[in-house]
């Protein structure tokens, strides 16, 4: 089940990582698991069916110009609202992994980005947080 998030959310609108799933565990990767890597325009997929756009982003809330940010903004200004809102509620935590919902009306499939805040913002630049990547994925796995 994937919950739709309002654009300005009131508290936070990170997804929780469930009490049953933690990183001690071994995690089993059933045999029929497969990742079918696909090149192009993320935003543009080639295939039929849902799409769930995922972007690593810093915790600082400012959204970029240019790239991935301007073709994200294309498809909806949800995901940079709610990015750049989240800050006003202290929302923005390293492994947090923020859910939007950009389905339009008429929709035949759903649409959905994901914020995966995996970088802790440096003017310097900022490398990604492995462990705030995995939890984002963790929490990703168990909501697809």
């Amino acid at each position: 089940v994937i919950r739709p998030l309002s654009p300005t959310p009131t508290s936070s609108s990170s997804l929780d990582l469930p009490d049953d799933i933690s990183f001690d565990d071994e995690q089993q990767i059933p045999d029929d698991f497969d990742i079918e890597h696909v090149t192009g325009d993320a935003t543009q997929p080639t295939v039929e069916g849902n799409l769930l756009i995922v972007i690593c982003l810093d915790n600082s809330g400012r959204w970029g110009k240019g790239g991935l940010f301007s073709a994200v903004s294309r498809l909806s200004p949800l995901p940079e609202k709610v990015y750049t809102e989240a800050p006003k509620n202290d929302d923005l935590h390293l492994g947090d992994l923020h859910l939007v919902d950009i389905t339009g009306a008429d929709a035949a499939s759903t649409k959905h980005v994901g914020i995966l805040i995996a970088q802790k913002y440096q003017k310097s630049g900022s490398e990604i947080n492995l462990h705030a990547l995995k939890t984002g994925f963790l929490k990703l796995a168990h909501i697809a």
